[in-house]
């Protein structure tokens, strides 16, 4: 009875580095949205019916299929295939919007008259990375587009101030030398020693002061 116990026990144990049924390798991914990677899908023992035909299906559903889609989505085996290995593309999409890191869940549960495999379970997990700007990082740009535009402005401001003043004194010599030439065409100078009268032009000079030539 002890060495039945033995026997059974040893039988049921599963070693620690036991394979799955059907494993992906790898079962863990990472992708930038817009890109794709492939995984492999592989049997680890032949599919055994109780009747023909025998075969196994598996088909993927993604967790959200706006983030992370899976070609084939349904791989199929026939008996004598199990040892051939399928291979899935899986991709990122590009979404254009922004939703930040995801992780997504492509999974399938084995449909096959197999007992072994029937109703196991496969997963493959993807990570995502978003990059779509965040709509803090959209502010911070508009915000610092806004700031050099109006830094470019005050700039253009002073550098016209700057230039406006610079011809002033120009413009002040000339409105003086055209004050003079307007003096001269319509007065007429009057001098008695060293005083000088301006007179309108045409009228005769103060008594004791003479026209100036």
């Amino acid at each position: 009875m002890l060495m039945v116990l033995l026997i059974s026990t040893i039988l049921n144990a599963a070693p620690a580095s036991a394979l799955p049924k059907i494993s992906s390798t790898p079962s863990i991914i990472s992708l930038q949205e817009g890109n794709s990677t492939s995984t492999s899908i592989a049997l680890d023992e032949p599919i055994i019916c109780p009747t023909s035909p025998c075969q196994l299906s598996l088909t993927f559903t993604s967790s959200d299929a706006t983030l992370v889609s899976v070609t084939p989505s349904t791989l199929t085996w026939l008996d004598t295939e199990w040892n051939q290995t399928r291979t899935l593309t899986i991709s990122a999409i590009a979404d254009r919007t922004y939703k930040g890191n995801q992780r997504i869940s492509l999974s399938a549960t084995a449909v096959s008259a197999s007992e072994y495999y029937s109703g196991f379970q496969v997963s493959i997990s993807v990570s995502t990375i978003e990059i779509d700007r965040s709509p803090a990082e959209i502010a911070a740009e508009a915000a610092r587009v806004a700031a050099e535009a109006d830094a470019a402005k005050k700039a253009k401001e002073q550098k016209e101030l700057t230039e406006l003043l610079s011809v002033i004194p120009s413009i002040a010599g000339l409105a003086l030398n055209l004050g003079d030439l307007t003096n001269s065409l319509l007065t007429t100078k009057c001098v008695k020693g060293k005083t000088v009268k301006n007179v309108k032009k045409g009228a005769k000079c103060p008594k004791g002061y003479v026209k100036k030539k």
